[in-house]
């Protein structure tokens, strides 16, 4: 096949991917993508992540979040275009990656197996829009470019490579795992390297790391937020890391995760190893260690939660189009071409009528393209995201927290401050009503502290988070019901009732007035 036709091919598969994906664009936001709205929406309003709102994410993922919601006009399609940009992105960056390590062929497999899952698993409102989704283009292009075999522009090609590692750093921290994997690949000389320069490239990425990450230092020092996010995003995910899913319910979060995502892809990965035409070794090792390091970042939070396997999706499609490379030539070798064609294309038929019917399943419990079509109102529509976390407890129900946020709207002024003690941060981008402080989630004032240190950080939140109430006392007080998670197994009402301090400023000052479904709105006496 002529590399005309294999883009031809890509250019295929990156059509329909996008156009199977628009469905995502009118999706909701659940809880997670509600705490990265807000941090988003605050700093457009002028306020600064980590020192005036909670985020525990990096400060790339707000700014991702920002443009989004200023390109849509704060529509919640915006962060939704932008996933799908890029997952799109993350389909040409392991092609190209592909390009440089395994045959055209092979590379070509690579992208269809990475479109497939993002297709047809991730079009779930609680796993699109995610930190991951967004930190794949940078690991899968940071790969391709540590992988590129040209001498001629090497060093400035690997000094944008660690720039760009940084920035999947930027987004999360635990892609630190990832950064690592390419600077000590990079520490070990290629053929074509002699001895005496084999410093420069990791020198050259370092650096390029080291740019990447310090100007975002710059940024939050100059914006007063560098303390701030060393205790939000260092210290709090090292305590929130801690808060393990235990026993059983964590192996079998494992495996509801890792098979439905990736299917039989396992097996065709197996067969890389038997790669054996020119430096067919050196290319399954760099994709066995791009892999090794996605299992560290999944392993690093220890919660299995199924965005986090989205980082795996890269380097599992390049070994999973490598292997079925190796055995549609083998078999062309041993029975004729035509017996090779015909294996690769019945095992790629069968990876896309998989992936292909779970896009089915996602489609016919949302009903999007009837919400599209105006045969279902958006009453109707947000109906359909009523569902429990991962582990199917608690509850959230998109029509009870948008009736929330109307409810919010109609009976505040456009600057009050409302509080919403629970994980609903989303009532409060939709109301445009921010909360009192620091703090619009709970979970950093009512986790279970699993040590000393973590008790004495959850006192100093809770003191400050007391300290913004009797400051700004908001308009409206919103506590949760039937709110647990497998992070949380009380609701915020329990936890309001254990949180002393909270308890009696909340009674001294408010009274229960109305209730729609799990929300309970407290005004001022």
């Amino acid at each position: 096949m002529t590399t005309r036709n294999r883009l031809s091919l890509l250019a295929i598969i990156l059509f329909l991917f996008c156009l199977g994906s628009l469905v995502l664009l009118p999706v909701p936001f659940t809880r997670d993508q509600g705490i990265y709205a807000y941090n988003a929406w605050r700093w457009l309003d002028g306020g600064m992540f980590y020192r005036d709102s909670f985020g525990h994410k990096g400060p790339l993922l707000y700014l991702i979040y920002a443009a989004a919601l200023k390109l849509s006009s704060g529509a919640m399609w915006g962060p939704n275009l932008a996933d799908i940009l890029a997952r799109a992105a993350a389909i040409i960056f392991v092609y190209a990656a592909g390009r440089q390590l395994l045959s055209g062929r092979a590379a070509l497999l690579a992208a269809l197996f990475t479109a497939l899952p993002l297709f047809g698993v991730f079009n779930s409102c609680w796993w699109n829009a995610q930190a991951e989704t967004f930190m794949l283009p940078l690991m899968a292009c940071s790969a391709w470019l540590v992988a590129w075999n040209r001498e001629r522009l090497r060093l400035p090609l690997i000094l944008a490579a660690g720039l760009i590692a940084a920035q999947a750093v930027a987004i999360k921290p635990t892609a630190a795992a990832h950064a690592l994997f390419l600077f000590c690949w990079l520490l070990v000389p290629g053929p074509r390297e002699t001895e005496g320069g084999r410093w420069k490239a990791p020198a050259a990425f370092a650096a390029g790391g080291l740019i990447g990450i310090s100007g975002w230092l710059v940024y939050l020092a100059a914006r007063g937020a560098l303390g701030p996010m060393w205790e939000f995003l260092i210290v709090f995910n090292s305590f929130h890391a801690e808060s393990r899913v235990l026993g059983t319910e964590l192996w079998s979060l494992a495996q509801r995760g890792f098979w439905p995502i990736f299917n039989l892809l396992p097996v065709l990965a197996l067969f890389l190893l038997f790669r054996r035409q020119g430096e067919g070794r050196r290319a399954a090792a760099f994709t066995l260690g791009w892999f090794a390091a996605s299992v560290l970042q999944i392993g690093l939070q220890f919660k299995f939660f199924l965005y986090h396997w989205l980082v795996l999706i890269p380097p599992m499609a390049l070994a999973a189009g490598a292997g079925l490379d190796t055995i549609s030539g083998a078999a062309s070798r041993w029975f004729g071409r035509w017996t090779g064609r015909a294996i690769l294309a019945i095992v790629a038929a069968w990876f896309i009528f998989v992936f292909g019917r779970c896009w089915i399943l996602v489609e016919e419990s949302y009903q999007t393209r009837e919400y599209l079509l105006h045969r279902i109102t958006l009453a109707q529509y947000y109906a359909r995201f009523n569902a429990g976390d991962a582990f199917g407890k608690g509850d959230f129900n998109m029509l009870a927290s948008a009736a929330a946020a109307d409810y919010v709207r109609k009976n505040t002024p456009p600057e009050a401050r409302v509080l919403v003690f629970g994980y609903e941060p989303i009532v409060n981008v939709l109301s445009a009503r921010p909360a009192p402080g620091r703090f619009e989630i709970d979970y950093p004032l009512t986790f279970t502290p699993p040590s000393a240190r973590a008790r004495r950080y959850r006192d100093q939140w809770r003191a400050q988070f007391m300290a913004d109430l009797h400051k700004t006392p908001p308009a409206l007080v919103i506590l949760l019901d039937n709110d647990i998670n497998s992070l949380e197994l009380k609701t915020s009402i329990e936890q309001a009732q254990e949180f002393t301090e909270f308890r009696k400023w909340l009674n001294l000052n408010y009274k229960e007035g109305a209730v729609i479904e799990d929300f309970h709105f407290y005004s001022k006496k």
